[in-house]
């Protein structure tokens, strides 16, 4: 049932990982070179490629957030409105246009989405509205290329 692949890796996620060694390779399936410490070397662990990030069962769901990173909370409906409404106040401004680069352009939706957030809201920063937004655009284009 459990093969060896061709490099003589076994074809199996190995649940152990070593911490900080290693870069590429793992991603969503696991593996990676210099993730695992069993096996023999440095081969190509489970397969795929990615980051590196996660562990080699494949799975982010360890019940642990890495240091450093915060666990995510989700925008309730109040508040991805206001991030669309943010969005549109920031690029309705007569006085602005488009003479505005990346930087200041979500800076000014960030101020905008401060002032527009539902109480008791989440502060965001403009990394966290921009993933949003690139979220909500799609549908909200398909909304508008049907009326």
């Amino acid at each position: 049932m459990f093969n060896l692949l061709s490099s003589g890796v076994p074809d199996t996620p190995v649940a152990t990982r070593v911490e900080g060694s290693g870069g590429g390779g793992g991603g969503r399936r696991g593996g990676g070179s210099g993730n695992v410490s069993a096996g023999g070397g440095s081969g190509s662990g489970a397969g795929g490629s990615g980051s590196g990030v996660g562990s080699a069962t494949g799975g982010a769901s360890s019940g642990s957030v890495p240091a450093g990173r915060q666990k995510a909370t989700h925008y309730t409906k109040e508040e991805s409105v206001a991030v669309a409404r943010a969005w549109d106040a920031a690029t309705s401004d007569p006085i602005v246009g488009t003479d505005q680069n990346t930087l200041g352009f979500w800076k000014r939706v960030v101020s905008a989405y401060n002032e527009l957030k539902p109480r008791g809201a989440k502060s965001r920063d403009a990394e966290q509205l921009r993933k949003k937004w690139s979220r909500i655009l799609p549908p909200t284009r398909r909304f508008a290329g049907i009326y």
